[in-house]
């Protein structure tokens, strides 16, 4: 009675998995034994039909499900199929945009820019850089906006930092002068005292004064001389972290622009652009194939290069003292930089470790993206040669891969504690 009762509660923890693994494998032989379209078609229809009555998985995202089945199946081509919901390249931009929002819900975005910008240094130009870096990539996948507002609060925390610990080093040096002057009034004042117990007729006297004299002379000297140094330190050294801070949200704009035009998902004028190529020019004596592999060959090199000539370009304009004397760096900036290297290192860790929604959205990532790689060389077909010609497209992909997120449990369902 112990091993039913466990079983029972075993399957209405596991229902829906089951379900969904399981009706394929039962409605399998329909397909395998009868060799047809029609057998495929059947075979779709009625697994599409019971995700629907059981709702296994949710109602839209099994309303999806034929963008990707169809197409596999040789049934219909991704074009004929987008048609009764949208164009084929609006496929590809709502599967690429489930797994953005997928991306930021979990937080995946965050522990990739902190992650990057540990490794490549905390100087106002390096950091730069790496947040350059972030952006473009992050606005390779998502839209440009978007990733333009995950990094800017980034941003502007970076700048924040090197300047609060500029304003706190000064503020000890400051303090550290004062303390010095102190020092040696109070060292007059007590000769002074002296003086005054002494006989006014001594000839010791005057060479007290004399004495005294020259020490107050000394100190004021000494003192004025330390704070002309300061002053003119900070002049000639001081970063203008609100010009810096200007580059940095000015970057994080550049680079999100720069990103989006690298690959074909990056952003919607693309898409656009494969669309007018598609209908125009896929037929007749001018033929123009855009896929994801041949636009990223075109947009990837190009994108590099102006993300780099960019970098430069805000680095002249709002950080030329820190970029020209990037070689020669006091104790306090190096200081400075490793007080930011190790918040950043903080801020990571209290993302804690990786959890299995980051690590399922990082796998279909990828999984996506070599997908759309390796489906069509242009001259040479890829993994699409599985298939019926020109049935499956990038949109297939997209909305395929897409849809696992939504389908997939939030905890690891392997882990001993979620088994039941």
């Amino acid at each position: 009675m112990t091993n039913f009762s466990h079983i029972v509660k075993l399957i209405k923890s596991w229902w829906r998995v089951l379900i969904i693994c399981l009706t394929p494998l039962i409605l399998l032989p329909i397909p395998l034994v009868i060799q047809t379209i029609q057998a495929r078609c059947a075979y779709i229809v009625l697994l599409l039909t019971v995700y629907w009555v059981s709702e296994a998985i949710p109602y839209a995202v099994t309303s999806l499900l034929p963008l990707a089945f169809f197409p596999l199946a040789g049934i219909l081509t991704g074009d004929v199929v987008g048609l009764n919901y949208f164009k084929d390249i609006t496929t590809m931009f709502v599967g690429i945009m489930i797994l953005a929002y997928a991306m930021e819900h979990v937080g995946l975005h965050r522990r990739l820019a902190l992650l990057v910008l540990r490794y490549v240094g905390s100087s106002v130009i390096w950091s730069m850089a790496g947040l350059m870096f972030v952006t473009a990539f992050l606005s390779m996948w998502i839209n440009n906006s978007a990733s333009a507002n995950i990094m800017i609060p980034t941003a502007v925390a970076i700048v924040d930092e090197l300047q609060n610990y500029e304003k706190s080093t000064k503020k000890t040096n400051s303090t550290t002068g004062n303390d010095n002057y102190q020092s040696v009034t109070d060292d007059i004042v007590d000769s002074k005292s002296d003086l005054n117990e002494q006989s006014t007729g001594n000839s010791f006297v005057l060479d007290k004064i004399v004495v005294v004299s020259n020490s107050l002379s000394s100190g004021t000297t000494s003192h004025s001389n330390q704070t002309k140094n300061i002053v003119q330190t900070s002049s000639t050294d001081q970063v203008n972290y609100e010009q810096v801070k200007i580059g940095f949200l000015i970057a994080v704009a550049f680079s999100a622009a720069i990103g989006g035009m690298m690959t074909l998902v990056g952003t919607g004028p693309n898409i656009f652009v494969k669309g007018f190529a598609d209908q125009y020019y896929s037929s007749g004596s001018i033929i123009l194939q855009i896929s994801f592999a041949n636009f990223l060959l075109w947009g990837l090199p190009i994108g590099t290069i102006m993300l780099v000539l960019c970098w430069l370009w805000l680095q002249i304009v709002y950080n030329r003292k820190g970029l020209f004397r990037c070689k020669r760096s006091n104790a306090n900036e190096t200081e400075s930089r490793r007080d930011l290297q190790t918040l950043l290192k903080q801020q990571y860790k209290d993302l804690g470790p990786v959890s299995w929604q980051e690590g399922t959205v990082s796998v279909l990532f990828v999984i996506v993206v070599l997908l759309w790689i390796t489906r069509d060389f242009s001259s040479v077909r890829g993994w699409d040669a599985l298939f019926r010609p020109n049935y499956v497209t990038d949109g297939t992909t997209a909305i395929l891969i897409g849809c696992i997120p939504l389908i997939f449990p939030n905890k690891n369902p392997f882990h001993s504690k979620n088994i039941i």
